[in-house]
């Protein structure tokens, strides 16, 4: 008999511009009411954020690699913005060390050029949420792995529940 260890998952968010942050801010809210072990990233838009979050601050690389490994995290989620590089660049990390990466879009466009900011390959997520089957299109379109783009809806425009994709995967 084979005994499956079960592992609490452990979240990161990251965003940095309005939209992006809005996009994230349902899904934070439910991860708190769920008492889910949580940390966002304090940056941008998210440092006008009055609500009581676990907020953390990370500059460089050692910074993001130690906590990312301190605190166990198994899921990096993220929207990334149109400028901000930190977001990619946490994912980049994350999905080397193993840890699920989900992109949340905010918005209907840009989505090739949100995986390469830093002008590196395009970076590719594990799961890529779009609001709706047309944004699933146009991101296949844009280059966007068809395998990893799930139409489920933009959180900031409805009620969410917590992403619970695969998570043996």
């Amino acid at each position: 008999c084979r005994v499956k260890k079960i592992m609490a998952e452990s979240y990161l968010l990251s965003a940095s511009e309005m939209g992006s942050v809005k996009a994230l801010l349902p899904i934070c809210k439910a991860l708190q009411k769920n008492n889910a072990n949580y940390f966002i990233v304090r940056r941008g838009a998210f440092k006008k954020i009055q609500d009581e979050f676990n907020f953390i601050d990370l500059d460089d690389n050692n910074d993001i690699e130690n906590f990312l490994k301190r605190e166990s995290i198994t899921r990096y989620i993220f929207s990334s913005n149109i400028s901000d590089q930190l977001p990619l660049k946490i994912a980049r990390i994350a999905k080397s060390s193993s840890i699920k990466t989900i992109h949340v879009l905010d918005f209907w466009s840009l989505y090739i050029h949100r995986m390469s900011l830093d002008n590196k390959k395009p970076f590719s997520p594990n799961y890529y949420i779009v609001p709706d089957l047309n944004a699933q299109k146009h991101a296949i379109d844009d280059g966007i792995k068809k395998g990893s783009i799930y139409p489920i809806g933009q959180p900031a425009f409805g009620d969410i529940k917590i992403l619970n994709l695969n998570t043996t995967d």
